[in-house]
């Protein structure tokens, strides 16, 4: 059986023709901040959450340090499917990219509404004066989820219109000579 790469175009004759896709291993603009956000989440999360704050807060019940060890893995995990799609598949194209990010992403949406459950908060009691600020405005998670979804869609962005132009500089290759 043969395996018809990912980008598609007619010929000039009518007859399907195929481009082939181009390694994943590539660096570019676009993927290095796509990269970023994957890498950031399962970071991120253990630098901010192992410590006094979450996991080592004695004022936390264990079911507490539970869900945060669960959405630390979370963490992990996303950012391994996001890095696997975006540098480690052989063939690597706009669905490749957009799974990419949609894991890079999931963190983030995650996390958004959670400010919206009953009792939530961005810091707990004791440590809500040490809550780090910039121009004197005080960050929260909502904000770093704003940010992140900005730098995914300047890498989806900026990966788009690279492999759009790889796609056109690629030669086209007609169907009757693909497995030949």
């Amino acid at each position: 059986m043969t395996s018809i790469p990912a980008h598609t175009a007619s010929s000039s004759h009518g007859t399907e023709s195929h481009r082939p896709t181009e390694p994943g291993h590539r660096f570019s603009a676009g993927k290095l901040l796509v990269l970023f956000v994957a890498l950031v989440a399962p970071l991120g999360a253990f630098a901010a959450d192992w410590n006094v704050t979450h996991i080592y807060n004695p004022n936390w019940p264990p079911h507490a340090k539970f869900h945060n060890g669960q959405t630390m893995t979370f963490a992990i995990v996303l950012g391994a499917l996001s890095v696997w799609f975006l540098w480690f598949r052989r063939q690597y194209g706009l669905a490749q990219l957009r799974l990419a990010i949609t894991f890079a992403a999931l963190y983030w949406v995650a996390q958004a509404p959670a400010i919206l459950y009953p009792g939530a908060a961005f810091y707990d009691p004791e440590f809500a004066a040490d809550a780090p600020e910039l121009l004197g405005v005080e960050l929260n998670q909502i904000m770093l989820c704003i940010f992140f979804f900005i730098i995914l869609a300047a890498g989806y962005g900026l990966e788009q219109r690279r492999l759009r132009q790889v796609a056109e500089d690629a030669p086209v290759v007609p169907s009757s000579s693909i497995g030949s």
